[in-house]
């Protein structure tokens, strides 16, 4: 593919991924504050300790399938037929596995509450969680299908449409309720029912035979990615316990909902980042060590097109705590500003990935995974002590830049990337001052329009950067401007075979 034609490709990718974005976080900033003023932080918290524990179980009883569906769809690409039967024995094991996995689950479902809780009573929510987020898994082995094709339409309307039927299911079940149970039912219902209109869409062009040699393939390549689901586990469930055991599972939920305020700009991040993605990785795949530098430019445009999402909702977190929920939660608001602070470097993260897939090397993924483990445990049992919320939005900044730094490198010794690094220094340089800055005034009796003022200074400082390194031009948004209508279907590359 022609530089300008993976300009114009990338562009319209773009559009169509990050506009139908904007809409599903836009039903979820109207609904969480008719949420939070009908349930209760402790609420929150019980589903945040479930779907931690849910997520882990899925990842351990999926095997990394997720994950190797992402590598090997570019290795089957060019022959329809291998393509269809492989994911279709994916879904196939998939299914198979929430069958039989469930069992357990709904037995032990109790033990695990109180293991987890210390108390049986959200027995229930602990097993509808892990069916819903086992189906969630399955959605995205769909949507990431969709995304490999550059099928951007396709995969925008099943994602918004998810966002669209799980945000009005919260809201009305909520009002049922009047508790967790609303959240949790809502949660299963919008799982299965969108990824099994995606099981429809897709098994009409796919060749329903299985290949146990395809399966074998990537259960082997998926079983490298399992030590990272125990790592991540901890990473994710230690700073919940230890907030539950030292403050209160209330304060768990306010965390939560500084977590998922923040995790709102992170979808969009992965919304972009689905843009990028099929490109990054057919650009490594095809031209090898040649890609280099393009990669490393494709990354420019990658970095400032999250960083900057990322920094409006960091310096304006204060005023949506504000508008979106009660006095109660204000403390997220420093939760948000750290944890977006944190995330800022799985920017890194993401693109590293094809890095590790173009070797197969995922298991050096671990040796990452696992001393970023080890540092956020430290982390939390040293801070969240002495600083509760905060301490633990610490813990997970040491431990994302520790993760993320280390992934940077090994990745770079498997595949250089031809970074542009002073424009990368620029950018962090500008989240991280922006963090401090926000820190301060939260603590100190500054002035609104002095805020407002450096706020709006620290955001055009990042337009600036990305102007001076010719990442943000006007040229890219005339271009966004003439946008064409996109192509029909998949791409008439990847597009697979009927099977009739």
């Amino acid at each position: 593919m022609a530089g300008m034609e993976v300009e114009k490709k990338l562009i319209t990718n773009s559009f169509f991924y990050v506009l139908p974005k904007f809409a599903g976080i836009g039903i979820n900033i109207m609904t969480l504050p008719i949420l939070t003023r009908i349930l209760s932080p402790q609420d929150f918290g019980a589903v945040a300790m479930a779907t931690v524990f849910s997520t882990f179980a899925v990842g351990i009883f999926s095997w990394g399938l997720p994950i190797a569906v992402q590598r090997y769809f570019f290795e089957y690409r060019r022959d329809p037929v291998r393509l269809g039967r492989y994911l279709f024995t994916c879904q196939f094991f998939l299914h198979l596995v929430l069958l039989v996995s469930s069992a357990p689950i709904y037995i032990f479902r109790n033990a695990f509450s109180t293991l987890f809780i210390g108390n049986p009573g959200y027995g229930n929510a602990f097993f509808t969680f892990y069916v819903s987020t086992f189906f969630f898994f399955i959605l995205n082995v769909y949507l990431t299908t969709l995304q490999n094709f550059e099928n951007a339409k396709v995969h925008s309307f099943f994602t918004i449409f998810h966002a669209v039927v799980l945000g009005g299911l919260n809201v009305t079940l909520s009002f049922s309720f009047k508790d967790y149970t609303g959240l949790m039912y809502a949660s299963i219902a919008s799982s299965f029912g969108v990824s099994a209109l995606c099981t429809l869409y897709f098994f009409k062009y796919f060749r329903n035979v299985l290949s146990f040699e395809m399966l074998k393939e990537s259960l082997v390549y998926g079983a490298q990615n399992i030590p990272k689901s125990f790592t991540g586990f901890i990473g994710r469930f230690f700073d919940k316990y230890l907030i539950n055991k030292v403050l209160t599972l209330q304060a768990v939920g306010v965390y939560n909902i500084g977590q998922s305020l923040g995790n709102s700009s992170i979808s969009l991040l992965n919304t972009i980042w689905s843009s990028f993605q099929p490109l990054c990785y057919r650009q490594v795949f095809d031209q090898g060590p040649k890609a280099s530098r393009p990669v490393g430019r494709l990354f420019s445009y990658f970095l400032f097109a999250t960083a900057s999402p990322l920094l409006l909702v960091l310096l304006f977190s204060s005023e949506i705590v504000r508008l979106l929920a009660p006095p109660a939660y204000q403390p997220a608001v420093d939760v948000i500003m750290i944890f977006l602070c944190a995330m800022s470097t799985n920017i890194f993260g993401m693109y590293v990935g094809v890095q590790y897939a173009y070797a197969k090397k995922p298991l050096y993924i671990v040796l990452a995974t696992t001393m970023g483990t080890l540092v956020n445990v430290g982390m939390n049992l040293l801070l969240i002590p002495r600083w509760g919320l905060v301490g633990a939005s610490l813990g997970a900044l040491v431990s994302y830049a520790t993760i993320n730094g280390l992934l940077t490198v090994i990745g770079q010794s498997l595949y250089r990337i031809h970074y542009e690094w002073g424009f990368v220094a620029c950018v962090y340089g500008i989240i991280g001052l922006s963090t401090l800055a926000g820190l301060l005034m939260r603590a100190t009796q500054i002035s609104y329009g002095v805020q407002l003022c450096l706020k709006i200074c620290l955001f055009g400082a990042l337009i600036f950067a990305g102007s001076r390194w010719k990442v943000a031009t006007m040229d890219t948004a005339r271009k966004i401007v003439r946008l064409l209508k996109p192509q029909k279907g998949l791409s008439p590359e990847f597009r697979p075979v009927s099977p009739h």
